[in-house]
């Protein structure tokens, strides 16, 4: 076990490893190739079970790449960009726990979402950011 161990550390020396984006497009290759296996026999199994291997074999080409920097590059982005859609996902819960009462307006000038009591009648808001003010119905 402890030779298997060594030689393992002497494969993955200068390696980028399973980083984050390896992870998902594997996972993505699992789930995908158990989907085809639940669908009929016939060209479009093989082409969604292609994907899914597609998926594992991206994932083997990031863990044993060489070129670390331009996979921590690939990385980032698809941090950030999941980061955008989750970031997304919690303001909108936020928001939709608080319609009950505020209301949310965003700006014409500088598009920021600016947070209002509900129930007040016609206000003039005036946007937090930029200072544009605007008239609107609470």
């Amino acid at each position: 076990m402890h030779r298997l161990k060594n030689w393992l550390l002497r494969v993955m020396t200068g390696r980028n490893g399973a980083d984050e984006l390896a992870r998902v497009s594997s996972g993505f290759g699992c789930i995908v190739l158990l989907v085809s296996l639940l669908l009929p026999e016939g060209i479009v199994q093989s082409l969604i079970g292609a994907l899914g291997f597609a998926g594992i074999i991206y994932s083997y080409f990031r863990i044993f790449s060489r070129n670390v920097y331009k996979r921590r590059m690939e990385n980032s982005g698809w941090l950030r960009f999941r980061g955008n859609i989750v970031n997304r996902f919690r303001q909108w819960c936020v928001r939709r726990r608080q319609s009950k009462d505020y209301r949310f307006f965003r700006c014409e000038k500088c598009r920021t979402i600016t947070r209002v009591p509900r129930g007040r009648g016609r206000i003039e808001i005036t946007c937090p950011h930029c200072r544009n003010k605007f008239i609107r119905k609470s």
